[in-house]
């Protein structure tokens, strides 16, 4: 009978990052903060920015690993 191929977690992590296409979110994040500083004609507030970062940091992941 054949074992299934065991793989390190670490192995693993890295596959579900890559699938998330991390620099193609950075680069969407990275233009998410000026924006909302020129929508709000100032600094808007830290738990915003925090709070729209994490969110769309997930969604784009999300919808990058839906796509492979």
């Amino acid at each position: 009978m054949l074992k299934p191929a065991s793989h390190p977690l670490r192995t693993r992590v890295a596959g579900y990052v890559a699938l998330t296409k991390p620099r193609i979110i950075e680069l969407l994040l990275i233009t998410t903060v000026p924006t909302m500083v020129v929508a709000e004609q100032g600094m808007p507030s830290g738990w915003l920015i925090l709070n729209t970062i994490i969110g769309g940091a997930f969604a784009a992941g999300g919808a990058n690993a839906i796509n492979m």
